[in-house]
């Protein structure tokens, strides 16, 4: 499972804008969203990044696996582990692409060092 610096930092971003601004992508009231990006008809980022994770198993402990293995320090891995999370990862990366989400989550991770 080698991830590439980009992959983990693309994640990073999704998991840090919805910990950060989650709260404003939803009107819990009414149950529903909430546009938040300035240009009408473009897709604020807290939306990419509730789309994005929205690409990740229902399975728990895949949610887990694939989250563990974006973070910088690894850690010990069983074999069963690595094998599972490769085809996890793999079955992520394929829904983020097929959505087109990747590209656009570099586009918001160039834009945050602006």
């Amino acid at each position: 499972m080698a991830l590439s610096r980009e992959q983990m930092d693309v994640f990073g971003l999704a998991v840090e804008i919805l910990e950060c601004n989650g709260k404003k992508a939803m009107n819990h009231e009414a149950h529903t969203q909430v546009q938040t990006s300035s240009k009408p008809g473009q897709r604020s980022p807290v939306v990419w990044a509730v789309d994005y994770l929205a690409c990740l198993p229902n399975h728990p402990e895949l949610r887990l696996l694939i989250s563990r293995a974006h973070l910088p320090v690894k850690g010990e891995w069983s074999r069963r582990d690595i094998r599972r999370c490769g085809g996890a990862v793999r079955g992520f990366y394929h829904r983020v692409h097929q959505r087109r989400l990747y590209g656009e989550g570099l586009f918001y991770l160039r834009t945050q060092g602006q």
